[in-house]
């Protein structure tokens, strides 16, 4: 049956029939390639939307000549291959009791017969067949049938061959079916020879599929090399264009199920995670995070604690700016106890390190969005990592991000717009989709902060055609609707600018974003408080009032300070009756961001000061200033005895503390430099400088003391604790209390 154009049938299923039997007698006669070379156009119809499975599992390219031959022999031994009962992959690896004894294998037996794609063993004891015979002979002998009942099963397992090409679209099993049909040809074309020869063949092949743009390939290829290392990358890299397929669940899934050590299990939970932001899914995205931190806990595996609170960080960036700050902090803190910061840490592979600097340029980006000057502290720190060991794209990408918003509100515009440049160099170059999205929605702000409304505009141009191609992320989206807006207010254009605001605050609202949307309030509450100014129509200042109503009404979860402070002010500013803010975008001094409370308060009472005011209110407002400086003293000390004890430090550096506290404004200050004397004349003898003043110190601190923490204090046996303990009461340092595992020590009086 030829598969003309004159003949060809009308129904699609006779069409998928006609088809099916002209492939099968061509692979009886070796000829398959010749019959899709002679119909291209047809052969195409029929193929081409299985080439992305066919071509992503083989070597070849959807282009590629020979692509659509070898799509057409892998679709048609995996069709045949799903005629299995037990829907293996295969063609091989069937059992003696399926060729004898199973009727159900017998359709597909008798189709894979026919076409020549296997052959039947010799079954000696059950059938003895002649030299050279047929197909249909050999079955007949060896089920004991007539050839009518042979034609009746053929006939049934073409049937099911139209059902499952006509069942579109494949589900993933059968996807994956198809994958592993499509490689199998390929490697037995390749003749790859040994298991780690096929290892070292797939990672090519998911190199090579990145490359060309086929993520599930690549992630398949990964799976297939058993190369969890690659796996991930795979699917970290290119979460986005993966969420939005079944597919990449399953293959996670087999992963999975796979031995893993802890740490190979807190990557896999860490990278579906990733999957479900892109998702939209954050109850399961928060799901993985928490099950992830549960395991690096488990197993106090500082490194990874480093690594998971660094993804909790980048979860509640949009949600909870506060929660990802301390995030990023304790993620630092546990990256750091594992050595992250040095040559000779635990974290020397480069998942480690680019994870460590990521963490390092997300804890910075956090200060800037806060005008903290501490950023460039911690920029200077990623960027030693970067420059003195070996660290990716991505993150140097990131880092120069980061440095560009550092320069913005350091209020050098031309070196942040470089900085972006090269970083939206370094993200097009690795093939980083959404940092380069994000990275043309901080140059629309960059521009037109500099005036420069036209480029403004158009680095909008490649996130809206973005936008318009599939799904893109929705705090870059909204954000871009909101700079974009800012843009055209600046530019004259506040009917556009309105649209762009209100498309922000429906795509955030509608996400969960809240911080997206407060920005988009209030830059819809400043646009209309200008227009009721210039108008005095009172409909657009009650829609102003209603759109800072509805910041001022979030928790603190879902706005910072600074956008209550804002909020609160911004009538004011526009319409002439209050103080403007100003500099809102620009970095505040160290101090005043450190003790951001404390040194508001100072500032106010030192303006007083200027005032004619009684003497006793600047008394008052001088006391008042003590007592600040005070606080932020005391904020201090206890950072630091917090500082030495996770460390182990309090030995080393007690004196110094000692010093500290009996000088630092305490109350009982005599007292305390009465004890450092008294303990000076009488225990000298039984305890060297730096033990008396740890012991003192942590006297001082608890109140009391025990035998274990004095025998761990001072590094010595318990026995020789209790001793020591006993003598120092003997002499009126110490004072005992209890008895038994209950006694403790204290200072006398």
């Amino acid at each position: 049956m030829s598969p003309s154009r004159s003949s060809h049938p009308a129904d699609p299923r006779a069409r998928l029939a006609a088809a099916i039997e002209a492939a099968i007698t061509a692979q009886r006669s070796r000829t398959l390639g010749e019959l899709i070379r002679r119909y291209p156009g047809l052969s195409r119809r029929l193929l081409r939307r299985y080439l992305r499975w066919t071509a992503g599992a083989a070597r070849a390219r959807p282009a590629d000549p020979d692509a659509l031959i070898e799509a057409g022999e892998a679709v048609l031994h995996w069709a045949v291959s799903q005629l299995r009962p037990d829907r293996a992959p295969s063609l091989s690896d069937i059992g003696r009791d399926a060729w004898l004894d199973l009727p159900a294998w017998r359709p597909m037996l008798a189709v894979a017969c026919q076409a020549g794609l296997v052959q039947a063993p010799d079954f000696r004891d059950r059938y003895r067949r002649s030299p050279g015979e047929s197909a249909v002979d050999n079955l007949c002998g060896l089920w004991g049938v007539g050839s009518s009942t042979f034609y009746r099963h053929l006939e049934r397992g073409k049937q099911r061959l139209v059902e499952i090409l006509a069942d579109w679209p494949p589900t993933v099993p059968r996807r994956l079916a198809l994958r592993r049909i499509a490689q199998d040809l390929q490697l037995a074309r390749s003749a790859v020879p040994d298991e780690p020869s096929r290892a070292d063949w797939h990672r090519r092949q998911s190199n090579e599929q990145r490359l060309a743009g086929d993520a599930l390939a690549a992630l398949w290829h990964a799976l297939q090399a058993d190369d969890l290392t690659l796996f991930l990358t795979v699917l970290h890299g290119h979460a986005l264009e993966l969420a939005g397929d079944a597919e990449t669940d399953a293959l996670v899934e087999r992963f999975s199920a796979r031995a893993l050590s802890p740490r190979q299990r807190i990557g896999l939970l860490l990278a579906r995670a990733t999957v479900y932001r892109h998702r939209q899914a954050p109850d399961r995205e928060m799901l993985m995070l928490n099950e992830a931190q549960r395991l690096a806990q488990q197993h106090d595996d500082a490194l990874q604690l480093g690594i998971v609170h660094g993804a909790l960080g980048k979860y509640h960036e949009s949600r909870d700016g506060d929660r990802a700050f301390a995030c990023y902090e304790t993620s630092v803190s546990f990256f750091r106890r594992a050595g992250a910061d040095r040559d000779d840490g635990e974290a020397t592979d480069d998942t480690a390190l680019s994870a460590y600097v990521t963490t390092l340029v997300r804890l910075a980006w956090q200060y800037v969005l806060r005008n903290d000057p501490r950023a460039r502290a911690v920029l200077d720190a990623a960027e030693t990592q970067v420059r003195e060991r070996k660290v990716g794209a991505d993150v140097t990408g990131m880092l120069e991000q980061t440095w560009g918003e550092y320069w913005r509100r350091a209020g050098e515009l031309d070196r942040a717009i470089a900085a972006k440049h090269r970083a939206l160099l370094i993200f097009e170059r690795i093939g980083d989709r959404r940092s380069v999205l994000v990275t043309h929605l901080n140059l629309i702000s960059l521009y037109w902060e500099a005036k420069d409304y036209a480029r403004a505009i158009e680095a909008a141009e490649p996130i809206q055609r973005a936008a318009a191609a599939g799904p893109v992320e929705p705090a870059i989206l909204a954000s871009t609707h909101i700079n974009l807006g800012v843009a055209y207010f600046w530019n004259g254009d506040a009917d556009r600018a309105v649209a762009e605001y209100e498309r922000a605050l429906d795509v955030a609202l509608r996400a969960d974003l809240r911080l997206q949307a407060n920005r988009a309030h209030f830059n819809l509450a400043e646009l209309f408080y200008k227009r009721f100014a210039a108008g005095g129509e009172r409909a657009h200042e009650q829609r102003g009032d209603a759109h800072i109503a509805a910041m001022l009404g979030a928790s603190r979860s879902e706005i910072t300070p600074a956008m209550v402070d804002a909020a609160r002010k911004l009538k004011g500013e526009v319409l002439g009756t209050g103080e403007s803010s100003g500099g809102e975008n620009r970095f505040v001094p160290m101090e005043a961001a450190v003790h951001a409370d404390a040194m508001t308060e100072i500032v106010g009472h030192r303006s007083l000061l200027v005032l004619p005011v009684p003497p006793e209110e600047h008394a008052r407002a001088r006391l008042a200033i003590v007592a600040a400086y005070q606080a932020i003293s005391q904020a201090e000390l206890q950072a630091a005895v917090a500082h030495l004890e996770a460390h182990g430090l309090m030995e080393r550096f007690g004196a110094e503390l000692v010093r500290l506290r009996t000088g630092a404004g305490h109350e009982d200050n005599g007292r305390e430099r009465a004890l450092s004397r008294a303990w000076i004349d009488r225990a000298t003898d039984l305890l060297p400088e730096e033990r008396r003043n740890a012991v003192l110190a942590r006297l001082l601190r608890d109140g009391a003391i025990n035998k274990s923490g004095y025998a761990e204090l001072c590094n010595v046996s318990p026995a020789t604790a209790s001793k020591q303990l006993a003598a120092l009461a003997e002499r009126g340092l110490l004072q005992q209390t209890g008895k038994g595992p209950s006694t403790r020590y204290r200072l006398p009086g």
